[in-house]
């Protein structure tokens, strides 16, 4: 079965809900070894991509990073530009600070940016440390969340609500170190259920591993399963996760689950000040409240999720953002 990355998945996202809302159309760009490709053949295939742009109206959502090397997406950017277009860069990853070993890069990347008319970034935070470290471009947007388009017809969100019980989901893959922090949490008490394949052959009590799944039937397990989504990493990953949205907090909403988030997460205001689940700084916190929690309370959280979802089943978020950015370029009171 094909593996569809998580990147692969939000970029889809977003120009499958632009070209919805905004009649946008979609520039194929793709991934490919550019090592050895004359600037000649290199210039043929860019001209190509942007071949159906009108010159002198329009704006392009430049999705960043392509993962193709940063002099790529510049070039790419630049020549977008010439056709006099405006260009909105919508940053998903900084490649500078998902790897400790790329933070050299962090300068050329801001240098980068700031070609761009407007920004999307993830986070006020992300917005704050760009500005720091040198952004200059007028208009940034704060995202706050991604998105999960995922329909349950309204005769189905009764009959498939999800059960109280102790089950910690997690739409990530514990066989990688980063993710690997089953070990600090009480599975004699809890269950946890993964959903990745088994590449280590993991034989842990009360650890299940489902293998891969298609987004849209783990959207449905994770409903079916019920207890709580949780949003965890190794240290790093927890002070990226800061400045970054998490995919796996909105998959987990738009199924319908309560979520477990540490402080330092980037969206923790959101799910604190609308009831969403457990705001938390530790594991064994985790293991404490999870156990504590009542079946009263899991229905409080189950009626916010249930109402906060909407916005995420129906792309608001991603919308909100590009509408933000178009009206600060268009609209000369900005």
């Amino acid at each position: 079965m094909l593996h569809i990355s998580t990147a692969d998945k939000s970029q889809r996202l977003v120009a499958n809900i632009a070209k919805r809302a905004f009649n946008a159309n979609e520039l194929d760009v793709f991934q490919y070894d550019s090592t050895g490709e004359s600037d000649e053949a290199q210039s043929a295939r860019m001209d190509g991509i942007v071949a159906s742009l009108p010159f002198g109206e329009g704006t392009t959502i430049f999705q960043a990073p392509t993962w193709n090397p940063l002099e790529w997406d510049e070039k790419l950017l630049k020549l977008i530009q010439a056709y006099n277009n405006k260009v909105i860069i919508f940053v998903h990853d900084i490649l500078a600070l998902v790897y400790e070993s790329n933070r050299y890069q962090l300068p050329a990347q801001i240098k980068y940016y700031n070609l761009a008319d407007a920004i999307i970034v993830p986070t006020q935070g992300m917005a704050d440390f760009l500005r720091a470290n040198g952004l200059t471009v007028k208009h940034v947007i704060v995202q706050e969340m991604w998105d999960c388009l995922h329909d349950i017809p309204a005769d189905m969100q009764n009959r498939t609500k999800p059960k109280f019980n102790h089950t910690i989901n997690f739409a990530g893959d514990v066989n990688l170190e980063k993710f690997a922090f089953y070990q600090d949490l009480d599975l004699d008490h809890l269950k946890m259920k993964a959903y990745c394949d088994n590449k280590n052959n993991l034989n842990v009590h009360n650890l299940e591993l489902t293998g891969y799944l298609p987004e849209e039937t783990m959207l449905n397990e994770l409903r079916r399963t019920g207890g709580f989504g949780l949003v965890w990493g190794d240290e790093h990953w927890r002070q990226y996760m800061g400045l970054n949205c998490s995919y796996k907090l909105s998959s987990y909403l738009a199924a319908g689950l309560p979520v477990i988030v540490p402080r330092t997460c980037g969206q923790a205001d959101i799910v604190a000040k609308n009831n969403l689940g457990m705001v938390v700084d530790s594991l064994d916190e985790v293991n404490e409240r999870v156990q504590a929690a009542t079946p009263e309370q899991y229905e409080q959280w189950l009626a916010s999720v249930e109402s906060f979802a909407q916005l995420i089943r129906h792309g608001m978020f991603t919308r909100k953002a590009i509408t933000k950015a178009l009206f600060a370029i268009y609209d000369q009171r900005n």
